[in-house]
């Protein structure tokens, strides 16, 4: 087992300068309604940035951030922006978990912004279980390539806390070792696990985790809108009995690992994986399930047309393409 993209210290002020540089690139360019934060940064050097960017109905932005940013910057902010519109960010905050907004530009004197969540507790379910589905995925298949992508596994770890409370789980094996990479996470920069108790750790918890999705998926209805699902090039979702991961291809001497993300987009070229997973497609076009997947398809169709470069503040699961096969009211 190999480590990449190991944390390394990062001056607070460096994200501070960076959200000034985002804010006043986005503002020039596309004239937004607002830019927001979304959350803190509580691990300088372990934390990323989350930021939001509210369009009025109808505006497009073809803006690309990251090419324009230096290797650093993009080391800080770590994926895209996020964008969205007035009307679709009312309706979030029935459907997203996205909250803890700080408004860092604003073209109007009040702007609205989602305070209390009104998910259900089924649609919290949901959204728990494609998060914990997608990490699953991601950690196996790291696992099969022999390399872990460090900072991005404890970026992950404080969300998985989340999504455990969404499902109300307080105990178990799976719970105990969330919290213990919570607390390494906390220390690291003064005191760090070793590479071998990382290795002890991440061997055992990707199987931890794959046995509690499994346990949670037996007492619980998990749904997405079509039986195969591709959500990467490499990677397709199909419904089965039981959750399980097939690979097909090769892997690449373990000396080559030294490439890093290099070795890791060879290795993602040469090796796809097929992931069985017990769901139901969802049909009940009254269910606020079937709701949430016709609100994604419209962000995800805006966000097409007028937004290519923006993230949505949707599911975890990369599912667009397969929510183009639905047709939901209104539609043929």
């Amino acid at each position: 087992m190999r480590f990449i993209n190991r944390p390394t210290p990062i001056p607070p002020e460096a994200y501070e300068a960076l959200l000034d540089k985002l804010t006043g690139m986005v503002v020039d360019s596309c004239s937004p309604v607002a830019v927001c934060q979304i959350g803190s940064v509580s691990h300088p050097g372990i934390s990323d940035l989350d930021v939001m960017v509210i369009f009025e109905e109808g505006q497009s932005c073809t803006l690309n951030i990251r090419p324009m940013l230096s290797e650093f910057e993009n080391n800080i902010l770590t994926h895209g922006l996020f964008g969205t519109t007035e009307e679709l960010l009312k309706l979030s905050k029935h459907y997203s978990l996205f909250s803890n907004y700080k408004i860092l530009y604003s073209s109007k004197l009040e702007v609205y912004l989602p305070e209390d969540s009104l998910l259900t507790d089924e649609v919290k379910g949901q959204i728990a279980l494609e998060y914990l589905i997608r990490l699953w995925i991601a950690l196996s298949i790291q696992l099969h390539y022999g390399v872990l992508k460090l900072r991005s596994l404890l970026l992950e770890i404080n969300a998985l806390k989340y999504d455990l409370e969404l499902l109300g789980i307080g105990e178990g094996r799976h719970y105990e070792m969330v919290h213990e990479l919570i607390g390494w996470r906390s220390r690291w920069f003064d005191q760090a696990p070793t590479d071998e108790q990382l290795k002890k750790w991440f061997s055992e918890f990707v199987s931890v985790l794959g046995g509690f999705i499994r346990n949670v998926l037996q007492s619980r209805s998990f749904y997405l809108p079509a039986s195969h699902i591709s959500i990467a090039r490499n990677i397709q979702l199909f419904q089965d009995e039981n959750l399980h991961i097939y690979r097909k291809g090769l892997r690449l001497p373990s000396v080559l690992s030294h490439l890093s993300t290099k070795y890791l987009s060879l290795m993602n070229r040469i090796n796809s994986f097929e992931v069985g997973i017990p769901f139901d497609i969802v049909e009940n076009k009254q269910s606020r399930i079937f709701e949430r997947f016709s609100y994604l398809k419209k962000h995800n169709e805006y966000s097409r047309i007028h937004l290519p470069y923006f993230g949505n503040l949707g599911t975890s699961l990369r599912l667009d393409e397969a929510l183009k096969t639905i047709a939901f009211d209104g539609e043929n």
